[in-house]
């Protein structure tokens, strides 16, 4: 992209692409020119000029267009005769092809094509001061995005969308220019202009997620040590040592009982035999409460109906002996989790 360069008519007076018309204005690149500003001063031009001619000009082309749409009048441009509304447009591309180009000679423009649907960086609309120009920020940039952390920065600029420039944002058309990048088809091609302070902006977003992560760290860990019962695991020195060997014995029999087996036949039950002399109990899933019933009052114990015909008691010799009661549990589900995420103030 090179710059347009200002060229007089017949008449003397300053115009565009060298046809009569309205354009009085400074140009960017020659305002910097004739301050020998460095790279150093065009980072930092609002710091140093005020207002920069980028923001003086499109004031000044924003209360021709009122005037002229007051005055009902119409600018012709060589043979083409242009309302107030594309005289205005016409100029104001004019100005921001030669601010693109200035900044770009400077070195601080940068271009990159997305070729994710999510962009990873919020926008806004932004403007210096009460009568500078309005123009697309990046408002924060996040992990997921290609050009973190160190090519995009919050404060930049974003100035054209497939080298389309965007002309005149605003509140009233945030919305469409939003939609434009959102529907876009992948490569996007965005076009930024580095921010005046972008390293301190992208430090201070940093340090502000950090301290978000601390914050979230010391009340969880504030939670814990209030109310540590529930996530407290049981070790073996908690529990006493005959304890200890009970357990012991209880999973040795868990993993040879055959309620833990697929029956061979559907007909075929799962039975627990008690003998008179054999202190062994079946086994308990370690999921389900210890419940002691007497053998007399026994009764198969399902989850579902369905699962009547997978258990049977079957009591022999002493009727006063007591069993506990033995569930078949169903495998469990493991649960999925999905999400998306989708930034926009736009955050895109």
């Amino acid at each position: 992209m090179t710059s347009v360069l200002l060229s007089p008519d017949k008449s003397g007076k300053k115009s565009m692409d060298g046809s009569s018309g309205g354009f009085d204005h400074v140009l960017p690149s020659k305002f910097y020119l004739q301050r020998q500003a460095s790279t150093v001063d065009v980072m930092r031009r609002h710091e140093k000029f005020g207002y920069d001619p980028l923001d003086r000009a499109l004031q000044e082309e924003k209360n021709r267009l009122e005037r002229k749409k007051l005055g009902v009048m119409s600018s012709v441009f060589g043979e083409k005769k242009m309302s107030p509304q594309e005289e205005y447009e016409h100029n104001v591309k004019k100005l921001l092809r030669d601010h693109l180009t200035t900044m770009e000679q400077h070195g601080i423009v940068f271009h990159h094509e997305f070729v994710e649907e999510r962009l990873g960086f919020a926008i806004l609309v932004a403007r210096y001061g009460t009568e500078g120009r309005k123009f697309i920020q990046v408002e924060e940039t996040f992990p997921h995005c290609e050009c973190y952390p160190e090519i995009l920065k919050p404060t930049d600029e974003l100035i054209a969308i497939n080298d389309e420039l965007i002309v005149d944002p605003s509140e009233e058309n945030f919305q469409a220019i939003k939609q434009k990048i959102i529907s876009a088809p992948r490569p996007l091609k965005l076009t930024f202009i580095q921010g005046e302070n972008r390293d301190e902006a992208f430090q201070a977003q940093e340090a502000r997620r950090k301290k978000q992560q601390d914050e979230e760290l010391q009340a969880a860990t504030e939670f814990l040590a209030s109310d540590p019962q529930p996530f407290k695991e049981e070790t073996k020195e908690e529990i006493p040592q005959v304890e200890q060997q009970e357990l012991i014995e209880e999973n040795a029999l868990q993993e040879s009982s055959p309620i833990f087996e697929e029956p061979k036949e559907a007909a075929v039950l799962n039975t627990v035999k008690v003998e008179e002399n054999d202190e062994a109990i079946p086994p308990i899933p370690p999921s389900i409460e210890e419940e002691s019933v007497p053998l007399n009052q026994a009764t198969p114990i399902d989850l579902k109906e369905e699962e009547m015909a997978q258990q049977a008691y079957v009591i022999e010799k002493d009727p006063s002996a007591t069993i506990r009661p033995v569930v078949i549990e169903d495998d469990p589900i493991d649960p999925t989790y999905t999400g998306t995420f989708f930034c926009c103030q736009c955050r895109c």
